[in-house]
């Protein structure tokens, strides 16, 4: 997050499990989130690529879950 803040990360949370969880944003935002939630589980750290490739731009305007989810 101290690196590249605006970078765009995925938190996902107990996958294939009851109580699985994304929580989407940049490197900042995630940081503080868990730093106001400290983290329970295990979790899977997907990282967005420095450019986005033509494909996923068109998927970008395709609306999703809201940025921030979670318990």
């Amino acid at each position: 997050a101290n690196e590249a803040p605006q970078h765009r990360v995925v938190l996902a949370r107990e996958l294939t499990k009851l109580h699985e969880t994304y929580h989407r944003g940049t490197a900042a935002e995630m940081l503080a989130w868990f730093q106001a939630h400290p983290p329970k589980g295990e979790f899977v750290l997907i990282v967005a690529p420095n450019e986005l490739p033509k494909w996923a731009m068109v998927q970008a305007a395709i609306p999703q879950e809201p940025q921030l989810s979670g318990k």
